[in-house]
């Protein structure tokens, strides 16, 4: 029985191989050029060798921006603007303030 079994694995390996010959002369390989793409992926950062930081010269609230990052500028260009509520209350503090010195000139002048 044992020599039954080592024959018929003896028939099925060369059956394997004479199918994988059979395959290997029934694909033929063709050889031609072909552009191969030499990269690499990195990672990294784009600045700008004149970078000039851009702030407001007062706080508040940015209300508009005109520009996009990387976008190109010009000198004294506005690219943003800032409103800060609390000046538009100063402003009319100063003008009533304005208003009721000039008043009081008038006063002094009529009196003298």
């Amino acid at each position: 029985m044992r020599a039954g079994w080592t024959t018929s694995r003896a028939a099925l390996a060369a059956l394997a191989l004479a199918a994988s010959a059979a395959a290997g002369i029934a694909a033929e390989d063709v050889v031609r050029p072909v552009a191969v793409v030499d990269s690499k992926a990195v990672y990294g950062r784009i600045e700008s060798r004149f970078v000039v930081p851009a702030r407001s010269r007062i706080g508040g609230t940015l209300v508009d921006l005109s520009v996009t990052e990387g976008s190109l500028v010009a000198a004294g260009q506005p690219i943003a603007r800032v409103v800060d509520e609390k000046l538009a209350l100063q402003l009319n503090a100063a003008d009533a303030r304005i208003r009721a010195v000039t008043s009081q000139l008038d006063n002094a002048k009529v009196e003298f």
